[in-house]
C-alpha cells in the first residue's frame, strides 16, 4: 500500500501533457489508472441538488478534475436571493452574505474569506466557482457518481440523532498533514480520531469507513473497519495497523492517509460510522487493493440502521 504516493506523484507529470477527448461511457473503476490521466474527466457533468421540497438538475462542469458549479443556479435553488452579473455575484440567504467575483481564486461568506481550488470564471454567461463555495456555504452532504457523472447535493435536514466527529478537525475543514499519506516527519498512514453518539436502539455493533468520492480516486477506500462493540463510541488517533483497535473490532481496510495527484484540486473525503443491528459480521476480508466503499458496503448490506456522516477535504498543491 505505501507504494500509491510514489505511484501518484511520478504519473501526475504525465497526466498534465495530453487532455483525452471525453468518451461515451465512463472510464472503468481504476483509481490508481486515473491518477495517470485524470484531467479525461474534464467536461460537463450532472449536477442533481435535492431540497427538502424538490430536486432540481443543473449543468455543472469539470476541469483538471475540479468540480466546477454555475453560482447563480445553484445558490438560488437553495431560497438564497441572487443579484449581480457573470463578473461578480451576491447570494443573500437570511443573515448570510455570499459573493464571489470572477479571476479570483476566493469567495467570502459575510466577512469571512475562503480560499478556493480553482479560479472562478465567466462561462455561458454564469460565474462559475469553485463546489468548495457551496459545501463552506451550506455543509451539505454530497455523492459522486462516476458511471452517470452524476454529483448529488442532498440539503434535506436529518432528522436523526445519530452523529459522528472527529476532535481533531473541525466539520468540513482540511485534514491536517499529520493524517495523510506521508507527512513531513516521514510518519505513515495516521487514522485521525473519530467519535459518535446517538446510535438508534438495537445497535448491536458499529462499523467506520473512510472513502474520497472526488472522481480520480472514484470512491476509493481509505479505512474499513467492522465489528466494533455498542459500549464503544470512539476511535482513538493512530489505533489503525496497531493492536490497539477496539478488542473484537477488524480492518479489512486499514488506514490509507490521504495521497491525492497535485493539481486535481480538493478531494472530498467522507467519513461514515454505521450503526449495525448484527455483531456477527466477523472475519470478513476485501481480497483486493485498492478497494471502494461498494466492496465495504456489501459486506454489511441489509444490516444498517443509520448512518452519521461528515465530510473533510484536503488537495496536494
Amino acid at each position: 500500500m505505501k507504494k500509491l504516493a510514489s505511484i501518484l506523484f511520478s504519473v501526475t507529470l504525465l497526466s498534465m501533457l495530453s487532455v483525452p477527448v471525453w468518451a461515451d461511457n465512463a472510464p472503468a473503476k481504476d483509481a490508481f489508472g486515473n491518477v495517470g490521466s485524470f484531467m479525461k474527466w474534464n467536461g460537463p457533468y450532472s449536477i442533481k441538488l435535492q431540497t427538502p421540497k424538490q430536486e432540481i438538475s443543473i449543468q455543472g462542469n469539470m476541469e483538471n478534475s475540479k468540480f466546477m458549479i454555475p453560482f447563480k443556479q445553484v445558490f438560488s435553488s437553495t431560497g438564497a436571493k441572487v443579484t449581480g452579473n457573470k463578473n461578480a455575484i451576491t447570494a443573500l440567504d437570511g443573515e448570510k452574505v455570499i459573493t464571489a467575483k470572477a479571476g479570483e481564486s476566493r469567495m467570502r461568506i459575510n466577512n469571512e474569506e475562503i480560499q478556493l481550488d480553482s479560479i472562478n470564471e465567466n462561462r455561458n454567461g454564469d460565474l462559475f466557482v469553485s463546489l468548495r463555495a457551496f459545501i463552506e456555504s451550506y455543509q451539505p452532504d454530497i455523492d459522486w457518481n462516476a458511471n452517470t457523472r452524476t454529483l448529488t447535493i442532498h440539503l434535506q435536514s436529518k432528522t436523526s440523532s445519530f452523529k459522528a466527529a472527529s476532535p481533531a478537525i473541525p466539520l468540513h475543514q482540511e485534514i491536517p498533514a499529520k493524517y495523510v499519506h506521508t507527512d513531513k516527519k516521514n510518519q505513515m498512514d495516521v487514522n485521525f480520531p473519530l467519535k459518535w453518539s446517538g446510535a438508534p436502539k438495537g445497535t448491536k455493533a458499529f462499523a467506520v469507513a473512510i472513502y474520497d468520492f472526488h472522481a480520480v480516486p472514484d470512491s476509493f477506500l481509505h479505512w474499513g473497519i467492522m465489528n466494533i462493540a455498542p459500549s464503544i463510541n470512539q476511535l482513538a488517533e493512530g489505533v489503525s495497523h496497531t493492536a490497539k483497535v477496539p478488542s473484537g473490532s477488524y480492518e479489512p481496510a486499514p488506514y490509507f492517509g490521504p495521497a491525492p495527484p497535485a493539481q486535481s484540486g480538493d478531494h472530498y473525503y467522507k467519513v461514515v460510522v454505521y450503526a449495525l443491528d448484527t455483531d456477527q459480521l466477523k472475519n470478513i476480508k476485501i481480497n483486493k487493493f485498492p478497494a471502494y466503499i461498494e466492496d465495504f458496503e456489501q459486506q454489511i448490506a441489509g444490516h444498517i440502521l443509520d448512518r452519521a456522516v461528515i465530510t473533510y477535504t484536503y488537495k496536494l498543491q
